[in-house]
């Protein structure tokens, strides 16, 4: 996962070299009179997580699939009493195997042991930063196409 957050790293870097190499937003950024929209600042605002099982014969559990709907928004203000936030959202599944010496029916699992165990597994996956850059990069790119439509 890492590779490719670094990827899409690189494509961010790309959309900000392109912006400035545009006399607009250069000119603009210089007498930070940015338009709102260009803001980039992207955060998670909530995320929703479902949780199922795959059973095997002997009645243990095999894998948990984890399927999370993240909320990502960016703050556009206009003035400290207007805040507007925009974004979107975007789901995952993750698949967590059970190693074989660790099954167990699914009734042993309390919820906080499956919340733990798909928090933890989140965090191996950087599951936030991931999804945190695709937004940024998402952001830089329509910048990056607004600001051509204006030369």
């Amino acid at each position: 996962m890492l590779d490719k957050i670094n990827k899409i790293q690189i494509q961010i870097d790309e959309h900000k070299n392109t912006l400035n190499s545009m006399q607009d937003y250069v000119f603009l950024s210089g007498m930070h009179a940015l338009p709102m929209w260009s803001n980039v600042s992207p955060y998670i605002e909530s995320v929703q997580t479902g949780i199922s099982p795959t059973i095997a014969d002997d009645n243990s559990v095999q894998v948990f699939h984890f399927d999370l709907k993240y909320s990502i928004k960016r703050q556009k203000v206009k003035d400290p009493g207007n805040i507007k936030k925009v974004g979107g959202s975007c789901g995952v599944c993750l698949q967590f195997k059970i190693a074989p010496s660790g099954a167990k029916p699914l009734s042993s699992y309390t919820s906080d042991e499956i919340n733990s165990m798909c928090d933890t597994y989140k965090a191996e996956q950087f599951m936030d930063e991931y999804l945190l850059k695709k937004a940024e990069r998402n952001f830089w790119e329509f910048n990056t196409i607004a600001f051509k439509e204006k030369d």
